[in-house]
């Protein structure tokens, strides 16, 4: 392949969603590259285009993404043999079928001593795959991990809390593994993750039960996701009890059937920590945006997203009107009907002095 001198000078390439199944990786064999980031995400590399990926010699490459790219099993266990992952800082091999036998050659793999991200989701690990991650000694410098998405359930929650990487671990990300409020409870009362500060336990049919257990953690975590649990006013209670002890600096709470009022609450328990919220998807009607856009404790708030929360124009009104949000840079406001009424009064607002970006698509 003819020598590329434009190549020789990037950094990043990104060949997202381009179809890419191997022969046009060819590019990538040419030799002193300094590729520091290269993104394949969404392409059909499979085994072969893995086999290929693996003769490539990208001796700066600090970032890998191959999410869904089906990668499977033999595959896998062709990359992580090879020189290209030596380097690696972060790697995301999500959507890629690994299943149980993935799982192992990643465990066994000697050239992972400077990943500190690794990637995992949907991938259909089970709690054996998940057991041979946790008993590698190859991936003691794992610092963020997300194995959302592979069936672990609470057995498989209370087996990462008990392990060693446990201790290792900044951000963990255990969302849609039913985990429930046992793999929940294991999870929060164990030392071994007391340094985390991102937890993602999204999708994991928790209980307002399981979430009172917040209140009784001694983790101080900076980002809580835990949309798409079905909470509840008790659950909002709960939340906002353990608010000033977790003192979150960025919370998600889509769909979690909370109203107005009881986010108003949480966000009034969070001690002015919040800097971002989402709280999309709950039916908060005008009256619960109202009580929300009157919370003091909203001064800190940087970045809200309230997509789909049943508003209407009056809901952005009384936003814009807030005296609270002098400090808000981004607002999502997406899929409210907020009509010829809520663009005009926005308009004509002198709120939200500090906002830099906004979005109203329908």
């Amino acid at each position: 392949m003819t020598e590329s001198r434009f190549l020789k000078r990037l950094c990043f390439l990104g060949l997202a969603g381009n179809r890419i199944e191997g022969e046009g990786l060819e590019l990538l064999e040419e030799s002193e590259l300094s590729l520091k980031e290269l993104d394949l995400y969404d392409n059909e590399l499979r085994n072969g285009g893995a086999e290929a990926l693996s003769r490539c010699s990208l001796k700066k490459l600090r970032s890998l993404n191959l999410r869904g790219n089906l990668v499977g099993p033999h595959g896998v266990a062709m990359l992580v043999v090879s020189p290209l992952v030596s380097t690696l800082r972060h790697l995301d091999l999500s959507r890629n079928a690994l299943g149980p036998g993935g799982a192992a050659s990643l465990a066994v793999s000697k050239y992972f001593s400077r990943l500190r991200t690794l990637a995992l989701a949907q991938n259909n690990l089970g709690r054996q795959g998940l057991q041979l991650l946790l008993t590698s000694s190859g991936l003691n410098a794992v610092e963020e991990l997300d194995i959302s998405s592979n069936s672990l359930g609470p057995n498989g929650a209370m087996a990462l809390a008990s392990s060693s990487m446990a201790r290792r671990l900044k951000s963990l990300d255990v969302s849609d593994n039913e985990i429930e409020d046992a793999g929940l409870a294991g999870l929060l009362g164990t030392p071994q993750l007391a340094g985390l500060s991102q937890l993602a336990v999204a999708q994991n049919s928790l209980t307002p039960s399981g979430i009172g257990l917040f209140d009784g953690v001694a983790m101080q975590v900076e980002g809580l996701d835990i949309s798409h649990n079905e909470l509840g006013e008790r659950g909002g209670a709960l939340l906002a009890g353990a608010m000033a002890r977790i003192r979150v600096r960025k919370l998600r709470l889509q769909g979690t059937g909370l109203s107005g009022s009881e986010l108003a609450s949480i966000v009034q328990n969070g001690a002015g920590c919040l800097t971002a919220l989402d709280a999309s998807e709950n039916d908060m009607d005008s009256v619960g945006m109202d009580q929300l856009s009157r919370s003091p404790e909203l001064r800190s708030v940087q970045h809200l997203v309230l997509n789909r929360t049943c508003t209407g124009p009056q809901g952005i009104i009384s936003l814009m009107s807030s005296p609270y949000l002098m400090n808000l840079q981004s607002l999502e406001f997406n899929a409210n009907n907020v009509g010829d009424r809520g663009v005009v009064e926005m308009a004509s607002s002198s709120g939200l002095i500090s906002l830099e970006e906004l979005s109203l698509q329908d």
